[in-house]
């Protein structure tokens, strides 16, 4: 079933830019409005990866073009938020209070009251089997113009509520064999190295009665973000297809991990961003304030 085209509108690509308008894709990211308030979202080890390095934020605009959005978390106060209660989750927010509409662009900020959260996963009867699409990077073709965010289409496989996944862990070195237990759904979905820090969105089906005897399930029209497309298992190619590349190429297995949106909400809800919103909250109605009084002044 086909999805809107405006969902599409609230991913981006992390990468770099050569100064001149080209751009290298490295990941993906998404925006969220949370109380009024605009976040990137993205993996944790995408924004690890990036580090204090200059890096940029590409945007599609109106016109069928991209701009780019040059961030030094140096000097531009560019801060990720990673830390919750649970560890064990990879993901990363950055408050995002740019004008892109003064930009030209066409980005859409995803309203976290259509986030997948427990309640919302009761009251929509979502489980195991439920149509899925991760909206992201496809490396082999990002796009030169413009980001070309491509839809992946799977289906939930597990949605373990007492046992943790095993995956290797995103803050140590790679090859050390290190793993770290998350809590998190699996997703039968093919894909390519990219995807991590999408933003996964569940289809959810509904009961009919087609007839007394027979009651069948259908599609729901609307779609709810189910979490963050974290990583995917991969094996070395014996063990899916014969290939003669070597034991160094790895192919996906076609089972991917999803950090839940529950814990995006979690940590867009630490005591910190509130904090900053109320702040900002704050300096805005000052500003209000003082601008009517002003207007009044010149008024006599």
């Amino acid at each position: 079933m086909r999805i809107p085209d405006n969902i599409r509108r609230c991913v981006v690509f992390l990468g770099y830019s050569d100064g001149k308008g080209g751009f290298t894709a490295a990941g993906t990211g998404f925006f969220v409005r949370h109380k009024k308030h605009g976040y990137l979202i993205t993996a944790q080890h995408i924004a690890r990866a990036i580090g204090d390095d200059p890096f940029a934020i590409r945007v599609n605009k109106h016109d069928g073009n991209s701009d780019n959005i040059l961030i030094d978390p140096l000097e531009d106060k560019f801060r990720w938020f990673t830390t919750t209660d649970d560890p064990n989750v990879d993901l990363a927010i950055a408050p995002f209070d740019y004008d892109l509409s003064r930009m030209g662009c066409n980005n859409l900020f995803f309203p976290t009251e259509h986030f997948a959260v427990k309640a919302k996963r009761e009251e929509w009867n979502i489980g195991v089997g439920d149509v899925c699409y991760a909206i992201g990077l496809f490396r082999l073709f990002a796009g030169t113009a413009r980001n070309l965010p491509v839809v992946h289409t799977g289906n939930i496989a597990l949605m373990p509520e007492d046992e943790l996944i095993p995956v290797q862990d995103w803050l140590a070195n790679k090859g050390s064999g290190k793993m770290r237990h998350v809590a998190a759904y699996l997703l039968e979905m093919q894909n390519l190295k990219g995807l991590s820090g999408s933003p996964v969105f569940v289809r959810a089906s509904v009961d009919f009665e087609g007839s007394p005897a027979f009651i069948g399930r259908m599609l729901n029209r609307d779609l709810l973000m189910i979490g963050l497309w974290q990583s995917s298992w991969d094996a070395p190619p014996g063990e899916v297809m014969a290939i003669e590349h070597g034991e160094s190429v790895r192919i996906p297995a076609g089972m991917g991990v999803v950090v839940p949106a529950d814990k995006i909400l979690a940590l867009l809800d630490i005591e910190e961003l509130e904090d900053l919103r109320q702040r900002a909250d704050a300096a805005q109605e000052h500003n209000s304030a003082a601008a009517i009084d002003g207007q009044q002044e010149e008024g006599g």
